[in-house]
């Protein structure tokens, strides 16, 4: 006899989060929405890798039961895996009209755009997500990311150490901000920075390239 809601909150692995949750009577739906049946279809097809079936689903789920935005959200990630790009965008923005606080939409939004290489639409929604999840290094490492392609280098630098305080092993905010500070020509930043990305992440790609920079870094002495 209650309303089904989606909620989002991300919880840290080794996070303890206390939650109370309280349930409104309504004339609602007593067993299944609508939509469920679709819904829960296009999880099937969305699990056994059929992404184009798991989006017709979804979308049947939509036109049955048009306010749920965990439809939406699922079915931007179907055309999102398909490389259909102009059709997530659409859905997770109308994701967005109905639940204007959603983390995930925020995200996908962003890493969409990410994908096409405009930075510049995908800024608001990365900038949108890093406050909504002022806890999460993820958030704040792709805001960074998407600074630097926007060339905002102090702003990227924020960001970046923003995620070493929230995640002090993260390694790849350790890489980032070595290479800005090298720009910067801040070699002791730098190298401290690099050597610290290499303890944590020794055989990560991006390793070789840190290596030789802290190579010359080191051998061009105080110039």
């Amino acid at each position: 006899g209650f309303f089904p809601v989606f909620l989002e909150k991300k919880v840290g692995i080794s996070d303890v989060v206390d939650v109370t949750l309280e349930m409104e009577e309504g004339k609602y739906f007593v067993a299944e929405s609508p939509g469920d049946k679709d819904f829960k279809r296009g999880n099937e097809l969305f699990q056994a890798g059929n992404y184009q079936e798991a989006a017709q689903a979804y979308q049947e789920a939509i036109n049955k039961e048009p306010g749920e935005p965990i439809y939406y959200n699922n079915l931007g990630i179907s055309h999102t895996k398909l490389g259909k790009y102009e059709e997530a965008i659409q859905v997770f923005k109308k994701m967005l009209e109905i639940q204007p606080e959603s983390v995930s939409a925020n995200k996908s939004l962003g890493q969409i755009y990410g994908l096409q290489k405009n930075f510049a639409e995908a800024l608001p929604y990365f900038t949108k997500g890093a406050e909504l999840s002022p806890n999460d290094p993820d958030a704040f490492y792709d805001l960074g990311a998407c600074l630097m392609n926007t060339q905002d280098f102090a702003k990227a630098q924020e960001a970046f150490s923003r995620v070493k305080e929230i995640k002090p092993d993260y390694a790849k905010a350790y890489y980032q901000l070595g290479m800005i500070y090298v720009n910067q020509n801040k070699k002791a930043e730098a190298i401290q920075n690099l050597e610290k990305f290499l303890e944590l992440a020794p055989n990560d790609p991006d390793a070789s390239i840190a290596k030789q920079v802290l190579e010359y870094l080191k051998s061009s002495g105080n110039n």
